[in-house]
């Protein structure tokens, strides 16, 4: 059993864990009670827990899922791009229509991999008796800047922006101002104070 279900965006760690933690248990306890091998798609995320609720959801998941099914997989892939993928969406329509485009510091990283080798991962694992935690990659095991990604989305779509560098504090500042927007609003948002903290800093290489 593969499970690939999971929350992206919630109001609260408990809103969170209700799904990426409790959700990922009993999938687990299904898959244990029916004789099969059990496969969590968890994040790249879980590696650093305090930064996000989405991330510390995701790592209680793979805590919760290896202390009842020792032999499960843990499987964390990095960013997912490709078709149906509304949040890349957005950098495309962003560089089809800006004559500027945001970067970060060319110290943050962002590892990806195109969901069709992500699926093609996940089957061969399918195939493999092995357990424990991996983590996905594309051939870029170190990541891509954001200039390189900006740079991909704005030829795609046969533009030439001007990259410009946005300073870490000022990411940090929209989420927490995003963060206070979606509390007020009880609106969940995918981009918040965690995402923010994510995004302004160096993935390490897989």
């Amino acid at each position: 059993m593969i499970h690939v279900a999971g929350l992206i965006k919630a109001s609260s760690l408990e809103g969170f864990n209700a799904i990426n933690r409790d959700g990922a248990l009993a999938a687990a306890r299904a898959a244990r009670e029916a004789g099969a091998r059990f496969i969590l798609v968890s994040s790249l995320a879980a590696r650093e827990p305090t930064l996000s609720h989405y991330a510390a959801s995701k790592r209680a998941g793979e805590d919760a899922v290896l202390a009842d099914s020792p032999d499960a997989l843990i499987v964390r892939p990095p960013a997912i791009y490709g078709p149906g993928d509304t949040e890349t969406l957005g950098v495309f329509k962003l560089a089809a229509s800006s004559p500027v485009l945001p970067v970060l510091s060319s110290a943050s990283r962002v590892a990806m991999i195109h969901v069709h080798d992500a699926a093609a991962q996940l089957a061969a694992y399918c195939q493999s008796p092995i357990s424990g935690l991996v983590e996905l990659s594309d051939v870029r095991r170190d990541g891509y800047t954001w200039a390189e990604i900006m740079s991909a989305a704005a030829s795609v779509m046969g533009r030439k922006p001007r990259l410009v560098r946005l300073p870490e504090a000022g990411i940090l500042a929209a989420g927490a101002l995003a963060d206070a927007w979606s509390f007020a609003s009880q609106t969940p948002s995918v981009f918040g104070s965690g995402k923010a903290g994510v995004a302004s800093r160096r993935l390490d290489p897989i």
